[in-house]
């Protein structure tokens, strides 16, 4: 699930931080504790994909900060902001 939103980010948000592809995967990263876990057991060619795809985004500032906007205003949502973080370092480095 993960890897096709990725793909689809990089064909239709072209770029763009701010585009709902990007809103789900930090929605599903942030909601499925298990993703990890699940990559894990994953076939090396998507595990790899992933891990990859991941770290790029993760070394872009402007990806990094725009985690934030996607998880709503309350504090609660934003407290989240370490958390997906943390999994996605966690993603990248499988």
């Amino acid at each position: 699930m993960i890897a096709t939103k990725i793909e689809s980010f990089y064909g239709r948000g072209a770029g763009d931080y701010l585009h709902h592809d990007v809103e789900d995967i930090i929605n599903l990263v942030a909601g499925r504790p298990e993703l990890i876990n699940e990559l894990q057991q994953a076939p090396q060619q998507l595990r790899d994909f992933v891990e990859q795809e991941i770290d790029d985004l993760l070394a872009d500032e402007n990806f990094v900060d725009s985690i934030s906007m996607h998880l709503g205003p309350s504090q609660s949502e934003q407290a989240r902001v370490n958390i997906v973080i943390a999994r996605l370092r966690q993603i990248a480095g499988l």
